[in-house]
């Protein structure tokens, strides 16, 4: 019992550590976000040099972002069945940038660029919020299990 419970403990410490690289990455992924709708928004900020800047900064940190997500999904797959795990989150992640892709088309025609930018940055802030909201979870089932130990 006591060694499950040590195994237990060593996982939460490797979690927590994946899952703030996690968190550091999407939120470095917020500001070129922030940056690019700023663009948009003020006409006057719209120069090559600018533009160009914030292109390399965002595809520096996308990369950043797949990088740290890969490796979390990687630390979370069943030991059993590692490699169709991997391939299923794998395919989970490129579906949703597909579904986005996809559908960014069709919501500038709807709305326009300005708004379009605007729900790009509040929508790189729900990976984020939900890490938070997972980490606090586990944080309370870890109190529960310290106090049955």
């Amino acid at each position: 019992l006591h060694t499950a419970y040590r195994r237990q403990r060593q996982m939460c410490i490797r979690d927590r550590g994946d899952i703030n690289q996690l968190r550091w990455f999407l939120l470095l992924n917020i500001i070129p976000q922030c940056l690019r709708a700023l663009v948009v928004w003020n006409k006057s900020t719209q120069e090559f040099v600018l533009v160009t800047a914030i292109t390399i900064v965002e595809n520096f940190i996308g990369g950043a972002v797949t990088v740290a997500c890969f490796n979390f999904m990687f630390s979370h797959v069943l030991p059993d069945i590692e490699g169709t795990h991997y391939a299923v989150y794998a395919s989970l992640e490129a579906l949703g940038k597909i579904i986005v892709g996809a559908s960014a088309n069709f919501a500038v025609e709807q709305t326009g660029f300005r708004q379009v930018f605007v729900a790009a940055v509040a929508l790189s802030l729900v990976p984020l919020l939900l890490s938070y909201s997972r980490s606090i979870q586990h944080t309370k089932q870890a109190d529960i299990s310290n106090k049955i130990f």
